[in-house]
């Protein structure tokens, strides 16, 4: 992400870009059905399908709500996002609550502006509160700006779409990172995928971490950062870089991938996957 860019989130990159925010540093760990060493959930993909079913448009609600119904007492659900227009999902939060939940959530703004008729949010308020020194809150990022976006830059959003569960059935430290907004549009208008990952303490503590500067929203202490826990590493944005290809985040990661690998004795031509909503700007072409 370039200085002035409109979105402030964490990703991370794959050599195949198939994730909105989790690298994977080695080929196993980006196959689906890895298991958790906490218990029976698996890390792995969910991808939604606005042309399918009900439940294929649904598949990466369904995953979240399940994961929020089976949190148990003293446990802890952190979210941020840029959208949250959906009443079941925040009632499902709310309840949470009800049973001894913690549930922390950082939102944009423009939730509450751009639908101030829409009831996800006061559920969400009159449930959690918005005193974020207490164990539950629901607060916004500034107008117009992102939690950590600096002013000199202009516009910006919180373009996060990250979900931490410090328990569920059948694991600890369960980070979901996400495209999706919580919208009827996220499930049936627009294409969407998650990455779960389970029973990583690193990356999960990583990504509270991070979620604890949203929540300070002192972008002028903020660095961008990153942190890698095997197989799998985060980019923490927003990141206002140098100039020139050297200081850029997908640059270098594309930049590690090689042109020709051998297999089973055969020369072989990488294959670079990208799945995104827009690319700014002169994307060139590489060996």
């Amino acid at each position: 992400m370039r200085p002035g860019a409109r979105g402030a989130g964490a990703i991370a990159v794959a050599a195949a870009l198939l994730t909105a925010g989790l690298s994977a540093a080695s080929a196993a760990g980006a196959e689906p059905g890895v298991a958790s060493s906490a218990g029976t959930e698996q890390s792995g993909p969910v991808f939604n399908n606005p042309l399918g079913t009900a439940a294929e448009q649904n598949a990466i609600r369904t995953r979240i709500l399940t994961y929020v119904g089976s949190a148990p007492a003293n446990s802890s659900v952190k979210v941020a996002l840029y959208h949250l227009w959906d009443r079941q999902v925040a009632q499902a939060l709310a309840d949470a609550r009800q049973r001894g939940v913690d549930v922390q959530m950082v939102l944009d703004e423009s939730t509450v502006s751009s639908r101030p008729s829409d009831a996800s949010y006061g559920i969400l308020r009159d449930a959690l509160g918005t005193d974020t020194t207490q164990g539950s809150f629901v607060t916004l990022c500034p107008a117009g700006r992102s939690c950590l976006g600096r002013p000199e830059f202009g516009a910006s959003i919180n373009h996060n779409k990250f979900w931490l569960f410090s328990q569920v059935a059948g694991a600890a430290d369960v980070v979901l990172q996400t495209s999706s907004n919580m919208s009827p549009s996220a499930y049936s208008a627009f294409w969407n995928d998650a990455y779960v990952v389970a029973g990583n303490s690193g990356i999960y503590h990583a990504y509270s971490g991070y979620f604890s500067a949203l929540v300070g929203k002192d972008w002028e202490n903020w660095r961008y950062t990153s942190s890698s826990w095997s197989p799998y590493k985060a980019y923490f944005f927003p990141y206002y870089p140098g100039t020139g290809n050297s200081t850029d985040t997908i640059w270098n990661t594309l930049d590690n991938v090689t042109c020709t690998y051998v297999q089973d004795g055969a020369t072989r031509h990488t294959k670079v996957r990208v799945a995104m909503f827009k690319s700014p700007g002169r994307v060139s072409p590489t060996s």
